[in-house]
């Protein structure tokens, strides 16, 4: 289960999902400010991960991270879109059990979110206004591009 999620400076927004129960796209779709977590992306680190949901509950005390709790998801790894040391948002994996993601499954994604920040470049989204972003179809164009891309670099969906 995958996403990618857009910062605008004060509030995140899911752009693409893959996998993700409809309750929780719901909530990702309305734009919000995040929790703890996505905090740390917006302090400039280089990843968050997270093995084990359950264990930082109180933690996810935002409206995606109650929806997220309610679904069965427990280990979670966001990965930043960063354009120069700014951030544009983040691409997220979730998995339903508690495993870590490996060295190797991390540098996948952050592969994927520099390949998603030159497709959001290419296609405009980086430079156009808020009204002139391209629409939800040419997001997913831009989320399958980048996964096509990641994929074929990288030999299989999981880098393996």
């Amino acid at each position: 289960m995958a996403g990618l999620c857009t910062f605008d400076g004060e509030h995140f927004r899911a752009v693409a999902t893959r996998g993700y129960p409809g309750q929780l796209v719901e909530v990702m779709r309305r734009p919000f400010r995040g929790n703890a977590f996505h905090h740390r992306l917006v302090r400039g680190e280089r990843y968050v991960h997270i093995p084990d949901q359950l264990a930082v509950v109180p933690e996810l005390d935002d409206s995606v991270g109650k929806a997220a709790i309610e679904t069965s998801f427990r280990t979670v790894l966001m990965v930043p879109l960063r354009k120069d040391a700014t951030l544009l948002g983040h691409i997220s994996a979730s998995r339903p059990e508690v495993r870590p993601f490996s060295e190797k499954e991390i540098a996948l994604l952050e592969s994927f979110a520099v390949q998603a920040v030159i497709a959001m470049r290419t296609r405009g989204f980086l430079t156009r206004s808020a009204s002139a972003r391209p629409s939800c179809a040419s997001r997913s164009t831009i989320w399958a591009t980048v996964w096509r891309c990641s994929t074929a670099n990288c030999g299989s969906p999981r880098g393996t």
